[in-house]
């Protein structure tokens, strides 16, 4: 197919075979050949309806989405297909991505009266409520996408997220354990899953959540997902076993080599921060927790980033620089909605949480 795309003739196929053409290699993980052939084609054909779908897809799931070019291609698509309730959900996934929340409610509603019994459509749109913060509505679309669907990890997923958002911890728990058991390849859904076990204090779900997640993806090479998956990891001590420690140690080594001019690099500077304390190289820890920017208003990375070097401050014989740290920390997590009070928290929920467990840690190590 690699061969097929890069001759001339190719460009004389039939469009059904061209729009195949293009979905067979973004299949392969060629998704720049993929762009160039279905771009060629639709220039050709441009009421092909799946020439236009496959291009949307590319651009929307590639390694540099463009959703706001995916979702011309998807409204072509569904010009020429009215009646189609996948094109129109996805082009709801497209708005949605693309920042236009009301149309991609508006597509994913369209798709639901095309065909109710669709299910991606229902967990799509609960995710988009999720986003705007109507947490009940994005509720009961999580819970319709899989009643339609009792196997379908993402539904669970999303509900777990919604109630970690309400607070209601032990529900969340339960429905993101169950959405790995479905989809164990979901990355996000195991970072999400550790955080919230070690959030509730559930050290045998963390380590078991750990484990697997570094089964699944402990020799990543991607710095983006390797940042996440190590602060996942290290949230609570002695939570890992030597030949996982030692992995994520690597992976924290790896994530600052050759990296400092990526725009993530600081976040990358803050895990391996946090791999060095973890390690007990408390001086290094310090000097790579100060390289990371400080927020003049004070967020959730700032707290997170303050409880760790307080804690490096404290076992090195510093007392007074650690309960300075420990205070700065404090007072950022003070702006986080408590959800005991009807605050439900954002949808960047697993980042204060990080910040909430460290803090904890801390602070029980700084009265000891």
């Amino acid at each position: 197919m690699q061969t097929l795309a890069g001759q001339a003739e190719a460009l004389e196929q039939p469009p059904d075979a061209l729009a195949r053409l293009g979905s067979v290699l973004e299949a392969a993980g060629r998704p720049n050949e993929a762009d160039a052939v279905l771009r060629q084609a639709q220039a050709r054909h441009p009421g092909d309806f799946w020439i236009n779908y496959h291009l949307g897809h590319v651009l929307l799931f590639g390694p540099s989405p463009h959703p706001d070019e995916a979702v011309s291609y998807f409204r072509a698509a569904v010009a020429v297909r009215p009646g189609s309730a996948e094109a129109r959900s996805i082009l709801g996934l497209a708005l949605s991505l693309a920042g236009q929340a009301d149309r991609a409610i508006a597509a994913y509603l369209q798709a639901i009266e095309l065909n109710p019994e669709f299910p991606v459509a229902h967990n799509n749109l609960g995710d988009t409520l999720r986003g705007q913060g109507k947490l009940e509505g994005a509720i009961a679309r999580h819970r319709k996408a899989f009643e339609l669907d009792p196997q379908f990890g993402a539904a669970h997923g999303s509900l777990g997220e919604c109630y970690a958002q309400l607070g209601r911890w032990d529900e969340a728990a339960a429905e993101l354990d169950r959405s790995l058991e479905l989809d164990p390849t979901d990355y996000n859904r195991w970072c999400l899953t550790a955080t919230l076990h070690a959030a509730r204090g559930d050290r045998d779900g963390y380590r078991r959540t750990c484990k697997g997640m570094l089964e699944q993806f402990g020799d990543m090479d991607r710095p983006a997902a390797a940042e996440r998956l190590i602060k996942a990891c290290l949230l609570l001590p002695d939570a890992l076993g030597t030949a996982d420690a030692d992995r994520v140690q690597k992976l924290a080594l790896r994530v600052v080599s050759g990296t400092e001019h990526d725009r993530l690099y600081y976040w990358f500077v803050m895990s391996k921060g946090l791999a060095a304390y973890r390690a007990g190289r408390d001086e290094e820890a310090i000097r790579w927790m100060a390289r990371f920017p400080h927020n003049a208003d004070g967020v959730h990375f700032d707290a997170t980033r303050f409880a760790v070097v307080a804690m490096a401050h404290y076992r090195v014989g510093r007392p007074g620089e650690a309960r300075t740290c420990l205070a700065r920390a404090e007072r950022i997590l003070a702006k986080m909605p408590d959800p005991a009070k009807g605050q439900p928290l954002p949808v960047n929920w697993h980042d204060w949480l990080h910040a909430q467990v460290l803090y904890r840690e801390a602070e029980a190590l700084l009265k000891e």
